[in-house]
């Protein structure tokens, strides 16, 4: 009996005279004829064991099973030990393309597993990020509303960044840059934007008669103010797990 050497066993160098296939088709039938043989002791036992069971036995032949404490548990265990003996024959009687077939189909399942695996933790860590990045925006703008409202009720507060929040979703994503959305929240709650203290030149407010430079103005000054508010607020700070956190 003789067997095609396996795509494996070819990449490994030539082979002219087929020895390594020969060398691997007498290991399995060296294998194949041990299984046999223990396939046969297995269900001589397993007879037996059921003639015992079922009171067939003589005497004298029963006294190999008298010390069993739970025959048919023996039986069951013994059945299995069949099944595994024969499942296993049958894997290794398997042909060389078969074989491969399987071998590359287990592959193939692995890559897969590795690649599902791969692209889980990577959403899991853009989800992370995403919900980093709006608790950053929204801590931005709470802090730039309690600075222009500080009277204002913290219950009240959290309602309207609520409200904002779900306004801006409905029609934006978060894409763009941190501080454009900042500014952009903070002119839908009417927070007018303020040059930080000792603001040099570049903060000079031009002629009111250019509205197109005071839009610019007033549009820089804004992302101005929120990367400052970004930066006061990000990254969040870590509880010390004795201190209450951040609101």
């Amino acid at each position: 009996m003789s067997a095609k050497p396996s795509h494996s066993d070819t990449q490994t160098g030539p082979d002219p005279g087929g020895e390594a296939a020969a060398a691997r088709e007498e290991r399995r039938e060296r294998r194949l004829a041990a299984l046999d043989a223990i396939l046969d002791l297995n269900l001589a036992a397993a007879v037996r064991l059921s003639q015992y069971i079922g009171g067939g036995l003589a005497e004298h032949d029963a006294q190999p099973f008298a010390r069993l404490n739970d025959p048919c548990l023996a039986l069951d265990r013994l059945t299995r030990s069949i099944g595994r003996i024969v499942a296993l024959q049958e894997r290794i009687d398997e042909s060389a393309e078969t074989r491969e077939a399987r071998l590359k189909a287990e592959r193939a399942a692995r890559d897969k597993a590795e690649r599902d695996e791969q692209a889980r933790r990577e959403a899991d860590t853009a989800e992370a990020e995403l919900a980093e990045k709006k608790n950053t925006i929204r801590r931005a703008v709470r802090e730039a509303h309690r600075d222009a409202f500080p009277d204002f009720e913290r219950a009240d507060r959290e309602d309207l960044l609520d409200d904002l929040v779900r306004e801006f979703e409905d029609h934006d994503d978060y894409e763009r840059d941190p501080a454009e959305i900042v500014a952009e929240l903070c002119t839908e709650l009417g927070l007018m934007p303020v040059p930080p203290a000792g603001s040099d030149d570049e903060w000079d407010r031009p002629d009111d008669y250019d509205e197109a430079a005071l839009a610019a103005w007033k549009a820089a000054l804004s992302i101005k103010v929120a990367q400052g508010y970004l930066r006061d607020v990000s990254p969040r700070k870590q509880s010390n797990g004795h201190d209450p956190p951040e609101v």
